[in-house]
């Protein structure tokens, strides 16, 4: 696609290079932590993503690289039906050439050449973001993206009021993924309305195949039986300005209180082990322990983000908003 002088294309692993030389200058906040946007994390996040690849990038005269708008994909599970949700992120232009264009600027351009080229029945179903309100607002105006939610945040600054040890349960620290637990994640997928599907391969590839951030996983099991009940994954950072613990995913039988709260109990010790001041989770209100996590000591906290979602097909933003749950998992901010 051509216009003034600019050409619109699908990215491809040639651009590596100088996509994130362009996000190192479009993010440069002056701390050092745009160091990371490298060639090596590129490839992990786009290229070995085991639902594919998606992005768009924009050329000025003499093959300049300009902007770039990516896509990670994931595989959902609604009402027993597969769809395609799309997290849209590492969105950038040129700050040189960021003020020299007219409205609605090379940005939206390639937001909007982006939704062209993936959007609707057959491709993405929704494409979501979790972004500052002020870059909503962007979204909103020329993209007609919904206001979801002002994302919650619960904390666990206290853990005296998890549930106490379950001598029926074994929590099990692990450096790898057991080899029954895509069985046990068939069994437990009907229980979800609207959910990312988890996998061995896409737990592989968004933590343990990560090239530059560690993540801790464990898993709890029947005492007797040996019985896979769920997995947890945690890891600490600096998060809007605290240092955190961060149950990052969990997932049990909705009703399974006692896993649940092993593996809660679990990160709670990680937590406290890194010297973290608490232990954050994200909120997706509809998730069965949502409100159980708060009856446990957890609090819910507002953030500096918003969930924005444009669906495209089958779905309706207010069946999302009563039914999609989510975690840290489904966001790459952390």
């Amino acid at each position: 696609m051509l216009e003034q002088g600019y050409c619109f294309r699908q990215s491809t692993g040639n651009d590596g290079d100088a996509i994130c030389a362009l996000m190192r200058r479009a993010f440069d906040y002056g701390d050092g932590s745009n160091a990371a946007l490298n060639v090596a994390w590129w490839h992990w996040k786009y290229f070995q993503n085991p639902e594919g690849r998606y992005g768009i990038v924009c050329e000025g005269p003499g093959g300049r690289l300009l902007g770039h708008y990516g896509g990670v994909p994931s595989k959902v599970w609604s009402e027993g039906r597969e769809l395609t949700f799309s997290q849209n992120c590492d969105s950038c232009t040129d700050p040189d050439v960021r003020r020299g264009l007219r409205n609605p600027g090379l940005f939206v351009r390639l937001a909007q050449a982006y939704a062209s080229t993936f959007a609707g029945h057959g491709n993405h179903a929704v494409m979501y973001g979790l972004p500052i309100r002020d870059a909503h607002r962007i979204g909103a105006r020329y993209l007609d993206y919904w206001l979801l939610r002002s994302q919650l945040g619960l904390v666990l600054e206290d853990a005296s009021s998890l549930p106490p040890d379950d001598e029926q349960l074994v929590v099990e620290p692990s450096g790898s993924l057991p080899g029954d637990l895509d069985a046990f994640l068939a069994t437990q997928r009907p229980a979800f309305r609207c959910h990312a599907e988890r996998s061995h391969a896409f737990l592989s590839w968004r933590f343990l195949s990560h090239p530059s951030v560690t993540y801790a996983l464990a898993t709890v099991r029947s005492a007797g039986s040996g019985g896979l009940r769920g997995y947890a994954v945690y890891r600490s950072a600096k998060f809007m300005g605290r240092n955190f613990g961060l149950l990052m995913d969990v997932l049990t039988a909705p009703d399974d209180e006692a896993a649940l709260g092993a593996l809660v109990r679990w990160a709670a010790g990680r937590t406290a082990a890194d010297g973290m001041r608490g232990l954050f989770t994200l909120a997706a209100p509809p998730l069965p322990w949502f409100e159980l996590l708060q009856r446990w000591g957890f609090r819910a906290q507002t953030t500096e983000y918003v969930l924005a979602a444009r669906p495209y097909a089958v779905v309706e933003p207010a069946y999302l908003l009563a039914h999609w749950t989510y975690t840290l998992a489904d966001f790459d901010i952390l």
